[in-house]
């Protein structure tokens, strides 16, 4: 009888192990493509003289915002989190009918983060299309959450 429970343990433990392994193949795999389409569809503010980047390892982001002017004045703003710091995910349309993605991290309250918001970052999307910003939108939820759980 012992060996019966020494062997469902085993079973058990593994098929954990198994599935562990499995949600993080498709965590990263989820985050490679959410890394493409953002980088793809934000790729329009270059025109500008401006650039947006995004870096997914896992459950780790790195966002980089870079802008220039002719004046040959630049700016640039880098943000590492991780997904399970996201507290929410919204887009809304533009007036030019562009979108933009708007991401909210999650903040201690304190008089640094109140008086210098740290903890939302906007990415302007180079697409009319409602249905590629849902996709994005989705997909980036869904990480957040995977990597919640965690």
């Amino acid at each position: 009888m012992k060996n019966v429970h020494t062997y469902l343990f085993a079973t058990v433990l593994s098929l954990c192990c198994i599935s562990t392994g499995y949600s993080q193949a498709s965590i990263a795999k989820e985050t490679k493509i959410l890394e493409q389409q953002l980088n793809v569809f934000s790729a329009a503010n270059k025109k500008q003289g401006g650039q947006e980047k995004f870096e997914f390892d896992g459950c780790s982001c790195k966002y980089t915002n870079r802008s220039s002017n002719s004046d040959g004045f630049s700016m640039s703003k880098s943000n590492e989190f991780e997904l399970k710091e996201v507290s929410s995910i919204n887009y809304a349309k533009n007036d030019n009918n562009t979108y933009e993605l708007r991401i909210k991290l999650k903040t201690d309250d304190n008089p640094v983060t109140q008086l210098v918001d740290l903890s939302s970052i906007t990415i302007n999307l180079n697409t009319s299309d409602e249905k590629q910003v849902q996709d994005i939108s989705n997909r980036f939820k869904k990480a957040v959450k995977a990597c919640g759980s965690n």
